[in-house]
């Protein structure tokens, strides 16, 4: 799923092709090592572990933008960084 998100992004091309892809793939990482992680410490998943991977993802989602290329990325930030940080670690949790 990651790869074919990812080869979609590249085909939609554009000023943020290399963040979001990098994005895409940051997000699975966090996923995939919160999975790893679970399994080998034999904790059930609850509330407050989702909560906390959904703002980890969210944070490291910011946190790329950082690397956009356009000048206004720090006033896309500030539009959309609320949201993401409430409303997206919600539907990530």
């Amino acid at each position: 799923a990651t790869i074919l998100a990812a080869c979609f992004r590249i085909y939609q091309g554009g000023a943020g092709l290399y963040v979001g892809t990098l994005v895409i793939f940051i997000s699975s990482a966090i996923g995939l090592g919160w999975r790893y992680w679970m399994q080998h410490s034999n904790k059930q998943p609850n509330w407050q572990n989702l909560l906390v991977m959904g703002i980890v993802v969210e944070l490291a989602v910011l946190s790329s933008w950082l690397l956009m290329p356009i000048a206004d990325k720090y006033d896309i930030m500030l539009t959309i960084g609320p949201t993401l940080l409430t409303v997206y670690t919600c539907g990530t949790m």
